[in-house]
């Protein structure tokens, strides 16, 4: 489907300057342990921002592109006040605020999605939008970081720029069918309606609570490192921007791109839990080349070819969660769940990251992300034995 590709290529940009911010605030404005924790927080926090915000279109697909417009501009309009504003919390407050729309548009564009194409289109229409949009967070960071290092250009009218780019996607957004006569889930927009109506989901689909568990834990060591990661990279490997942008993007998209794909085809073959089994066996080679970048900058860029391979399943994963999990039903609650689990996930794991990180050290906070990530790995292999039935006629 055309204008779901075409909004990742111009959703692109913005939140691949986004995803710099927090080494920006860290290296070039001094920004404290504190606020990076704040920061690093948010991200998953805003995912159960986000799960509120997504309930207004449930059981409402006539609700969708507006919906998908006021995100849009919600996203980038305070980005325009950057050279106005020299704060540091301003500019932590507009990251929250992006992220709050930019996970609250993907259950919009995959109940979009679903209506256009079965399961196997769906899969290798997101497979292609990730392809895209890490195509783009491959080469931006470093592009930016080299302007910003090199010469001296103002970040903050880089976000200026991209803002603009990214509110070409209002002219997608109204070019965008959406179909009304679909089965809807009837939840009313309160602050109660939302949970007890996922509850009752969870509780009549248990494969789906160990879905969200096993997609629980292999993230949690991954969201937990988050508020350190910027005070590793400058105190114990000294690097600036644009290595960081090198590393945290270069390396990462090269293997996302080339992975994308893969994942697309290996989901067809088998099923969500054993994907997810292989994302987190790449996660611990993460934490495994992170830990001996101590001994090497190499190891780093080797740690961040694994997460882009691992990013990929797990991008994959999340997409189309929701609309396998809820068979003929209307996806977007489903996929509001997996938002608010990971929201619940970012309210914890960042602050048990630094904490410990305080009592200990940065090796004694990776290897336990690594210990995560091994039962992940029992636990998805647990999984996809028990439910040898592939997971599209489960869901059903």
């Amino acid at each position: 489907m055309k204008p779901y590709l075409y909004s990742q290529f111009l959703n692109g940009p913005h939140q691949a300057l986004f995803t710099l911010l927090i080494f920006i605030l860290g290296i070039h404005l001094g920004a404290t342990p504190l606020q990076l924790t704040v920061m690093a927080c948010l991200k998953p926090i805003t995912s159960f921002f986000s799960f509120y915000l997504s309930m207004w279109i449930v059981g409402r697909p006539q609700k969708i592109r507006v919906y998908l417009i006021l995100n849009a501009l919600l996203g980038t309009i305070p980005c325009f006040f950057y050279p106005l504003i020299d704060n540091i919390w301003y500019y932590i407050g507009t990251y929250a605020l992006y992220m709050v729309t930019m996970r609250a548009i993907h259950p919009a564009w995959m109940e979009i999605l679903k209506q256009e194409s079965d399961m196997k289109e769906l899969g290798r229409l997101s497979s292609w939008g990730n392809f895209i949009y890490y195509g783009i967070n491959m080469v931006v960071p470093v592009l930016f970081s080299f302007l910003m290092d090199q010469y001296g250009i103002n970040w903050k009218y880089l976000f200026i720029v991209t803002s603009l780019w990214q509110l070409l996607n209002l002219f997608v957004i109204a070019s965008v069918q959406i179909k009304e006569d679909v089965n809807p889930c009837n939840v009313q927009f309160e602050f109660l309606k939302p949970l007890k109506k996922g509850w009752k989901v969870l509780k009549e689909k248990p494969h789906l609570v160990h879905y969200l568990l096993l997609f629980f834990l292999g993230g949690a060591g991954i969201i937990g490192i988050y508020p350190i990661l910027p005070i590793f990279f400058k105190e114990e490997l000294h690097l600036n921007t644009t290595k960081i942008a090198l590393a945290f993007s270069c390396c990462r998209g090269i293997t996302f791109l080339t992975t994308s794909r893969l994942w697309a085809s290996i989901l067809e073959r088998t099923s969500i839990y054993f994907l997810n089994t292989i994302v987190n066996g790449l996660t611990c080679l993460f934490f495994g080349c992170i830990i001996a970048s101590f001994g090497g900058i190499h190891w780093l860029l080797i740690a961040y070819l694994f997460y882009g391979a691992m990013q990929a399943g797990c991008e994959l994963s999340w997409n189309v969660s929701g609309p396998l999990f809820s068979g003929e039903e209307e996806s977007t609650l489903y996929s509001s769940l997996n938002l608010a689990l990971v929201g619940i996930r970012g309210c914890l794991c960042p602050i048990f990251g630094y904490a410990l990180y305080q009592c200990s050290s940065i090796t004694t906070v990776f290897a336990i992300g690594l210990a995560l990530s091994i039962i992940g790995v029992m636990y998805g292999l647990w999984l996809n034995e028990r439910y040898k039935t592939p997971v599209r006629e489960v869901a059903i």
